[in-house]
């Protein structure tokens, strides 16, 4: 898997390197500065954890370093990884989320931190492991539902994140460092269905079925589609 680098806004690209010793069919890439950079390879299926796992650079992707992931390494006791999503809250603050292979709209889900730049991981929350994994295999924190599957993951700070997850139609949001979990929006809006977000200029934009809306300061605004 390569990587490539733009200075211009996308209107051309520049080969940095080859991701070492890794192979998947995407990443997720996180750059939570100019120089420091994140990269979650995700590999061909259950069966090949070997191939995935989590990159770090720290001059601009010229050369990377293996770091640990809490989700790989369960995959065997517990069937996570299945699919995950990395976040870059700053330089050493990482948020992932991963998850079971899903049944019939539910999925047993985790979310990890990392305060020392993905070299140890604390989990922070879990959903109801239900029938997807052991008895008593997941701790009792921060419970997420078990509705829903592994969407997208926004980290705006070390003790705020953001995840969607399709199936429950609601935008989920945490402040505590991910002990505690409440809808983000209100009904009119996660009737809309969310599908992914981003967050630029201090806001959170969020991309629903059919329209476009903005939190800024804590007041969603419309941006474009249909606002019904």
């Amino acid at each position: 898997m390569w990587l490539y680098d733009s200075t211009n806004g996308g209107r051309s690209w520049t080969y940095r390197s080859t991701l070492p010793a890794l192979r998947g069919w995407e990443a997720d890439l996180a750059r939570p500065s100019a120089n420091v950079g994140f990269a979650l390879v995700k590999g061909f299926g259950t069966e090949r954890a070997a191939d995935a796992g989590i990159v770090e650079t720290t001059d601009g992707g010229a050369t990377w370093i293996r770091r640990s992931d809490p989700c790989e390494q369960n995959r065997g006791a517990r069937s996570f990884g299945f699919t995950q999503r990395l976040q870059a809250a700053s330089p050493t603050s990482l948020w992932l989320f991963c998850g079971a292979k899903p049944s019939a709209g539910t999925q047993a889900k985790l979310v990890w931190r990392s305060t020392n730049s993905g070299r140890t991981w604390k989990l922070v929350s879990a959903s109801t492991p239900g029938g997807h994994v052991r008895s008593g295999d997941i701790s009792a924190v921060g419970e997420l539902p078990e509705t829903g599957t592994t969407g997208d993951l926004a980290a705006p700070t070390r003790s705020a994140a953001w995840l969607i997850m399709p199936g429950s139609d609601v935008l989920w949001k945490t402040t505590d460092g991910g002990r505690t979990w409440a809808a983000a929006t209100p009904a009119r809006i996660d009737q809309q269905i969310p599908g992914e977000f981003s967050l630029a200029q201090r806001s959170v934009f969020v991309r629903m079925a059919y329209a476009l809306w903005r939190r800024t300061s804590g007041v969603w605004k419309h941006v474009a589609g249909s606002a019904i």
